[in-house]
């Protein structure tokens, strides 16, 4: 049996079957049956991963392995202790991690495949049924950046075009004061 797939969005339950490791091709513990895994569930997992991708700019951990310290805290159940790192992370970038995308992330990701939220779980979520901006909104705030961006390219052009004429005047009035002083050397 071969594995694949991107280790990172795979559910544990997809890495370690039968007490082997299909990413690492070594011996693992065993913590699945033979009895293989749900698509389902395994999906979820996937999304969760893609999820916070989206919202933080980074995977949330290597692998959903135990040996990965991030997946760990998450097997561990050391949920206060994953949040951590990343709470300063966004800190650093000045936005706040939602505690309703928190909750939503760890029952995606959670280790035991029945224990993850359904799909209906995940769309019904307090995160997922925050409110949005409409299409048109969205619309109208790209429509008020590209006037924002034009304006200051048409700024950036009347800059640079009096920098240009005071650099040739400048260049003009050097020019004829080193013309003055090759005719007074004369």
């Amino acid at each position: 049996m071969t594995c694949k797939g991107t280790p990172g969005y795979m559910a544990p339950e997809m890495i370690n079957i039968n007490g082997f490791n299909f990413v690492t091709n070594q011996k693992s513990h065993r913590l699945f049956s033979s009895n293989g895994y749900s698509g389902v569930q395994t999906d979820v997992f996937a999304l969760g991963v893609i999820l916070f991708g989206m919202f933080l700019g980074r995977p949330p951990f290597k692998m959903a392995d135990i040996n990965d310290p991030f997946y760990r805290m998450i097997f561990c159940q050391q949920i206060k202790e994953f949040w951590e790192p990343w709470d300063s992370f966004a800190a650093q970038s000045n936005f706040e991690i939602p505690d309703d995308f928190k909750d939503l992330f760890i029952a995606m990701v959670t280790f035991n495949p029945l224990m993850r939220l359904s799909i209906n779980e995940v769309l019904s979520s307090k995160w997922m049924q925050r409110v949005t901006p409409s299409g048109k909104q969205v619309g109208e705030y790209m429509e008020a950046i590209k006037v924002k961006i034009e304006e200051f390219e048409a700024e950036q052009r009347t800059l640079i075009e009096k920098l240009m004429k005071s650099k040739l005047s400048a260049n003009k009035k050097l020019t004829e004061e080193v013309k003055e002083e090759i005719s007074v050397d004369e």
